[in-house]
């Protein structure tokens, strides 16, 4: 069992390259940025952001978080690496109040120990769309207060341009290069493998191995192998085909060679040997290709040769002068090295 060394150079650097995407993919959805909200709440409820990347707002793009009665804190709502054209916050699913202290988008990179800010919302133009009302108070927080019987308050987080922070250098570090090595190492074995695995294959179908009267008989592809037979069937003389061979042998192509010997005197047999409609379901339906077929009972080479254009045809026949013809026509035909 050898390398297949050009294959697997190939399948290597595919292996590479899928290692390469599905890093950067895994980095684009690891790395977190994040909406920061600094809140004071009485209330024990949830809030909620939604991000319209394209796809207005819904469900699946939007973030939870759920915080306690009587609380004052930060709340991080992670939003994705993708180009944001509008954020819509909902403060809370009960009536009450909700006082916002800031609101910013936090990315990756830190400057000391803080977050690098990559915007900062002016509470000024916080804009209340249902459900709730907004009142700046002496500290320059704005507090939100939900109607009675709310059950969707929603708040604008105005942004003057789509936010679209996002770079392909931003995802390209060295976190990304330890995942691609991880994801390459992966799938270069899986390629070392289709490449012995193939080479394999190929060395146990390269002959065609069978035992005829107790002896074992190996051929080549382009190969024949005949023996007289007891008895066979024969559609016209012996010396009718082997005439036809010689034409064809001297340059006549094949087709013409058997209409010059049998459209008159054998309209019937010309039609068999020459028809494609005999074949026409492999082409409009089958469509083999690359494939070991056993071509049993092959007569006049209909089916050998158009199969062995695309695939390795084994022709088993019982009359040796057809055998000789197929072979012929397969030469003319430059599909000789596919048959045995």
């Amino acid at each position: 069992m050898q390398l297949n060394k050009p294959k697997f150079f190939i399948l290597t650097i595919i292996g590479i390259s899928i290692g390469l995407i599905l890093s950067y993919y895994s980095q684009t959805h690891a790395v977190t940025y994040f909406l920061n909200l600094i809140f004071k709440s009485k209330q024990k409820s949830t809030c909620q952001i939604f991000y319209d990347i394209g796809n207005g707002y819904n469900e699946s793009h939007s973030v939870r978080k759920s915080f306690g009665g009587n609380q004052t804190g930060k709340l991080a709502l992670d939003l994705p690496a993708k180009k944001i054209l509008s954020l819509r916050f909902d403060p809370l699913e009960c009536i009450g109040s909700f006082e916002i202290k800031s609101i910013s988008i936090l990315g990756k990179e830190k400057v000391g120990n803080q977050h690098k800010v990559l915007h900062e919302f002016d509470l000024k133009f916080l804009k209340a769309v249902q459900q709730v009302d907004l009142v700046m108070n002496d500290a320059g927080n704005v507090v939100a207060t939900t109607h009675n019987g709310c059950n969707d308050p929603v708040i604008e987080l105005s942004l003057k341009e789509p936010f679209d922070h996002w770079q392909m250098s931003d995802f390209l570090g060295i976190e990304w290069l330890k995942k691609s090595a991880f994801f390459s190492f992966l799938i270069t074995p899986i390629a070392l493998a289709f490449s012995f695995s193939e080479n394999k294959r190929r060395d146990i179908t390269e002959k065609v191995s069978f035992k005829f009267n107790k002896q074992n008989h190996s051929l080549e592809w382009g190969d024949t192998f005949t023996s007289e037979p007891e008895n066979c069937y024969q559609d016209t003389k012996e010396e009718n085909i082997r005439s036809i061979i010689e034409e064809i042998e001297n340059g006549t192509p094949w087709k013409q060679a058997v209409r010059e010997k049998f459209e008159a005197n054998n309209p019937w047999l010309y039609d068999i040997i020459t028809s494609s409609k005999r074949t026409k379901f492999l082409d409009k339906v089958i469509k083999p290709t690359d494939l070991k077929i056993l071509d049993i009972g092959a007569g006049w080479g209909q089916f050998t040769i158009p199969l062995a254009k695309q695939n390795k045809i084994c022709s088993l026949e019982p009359t040796p002068e057809r055998l000789d013809f197929i072979r012929a026509k397969s030469e003319q035909s430059r599909v000789s090295k596919n048959i045995s």
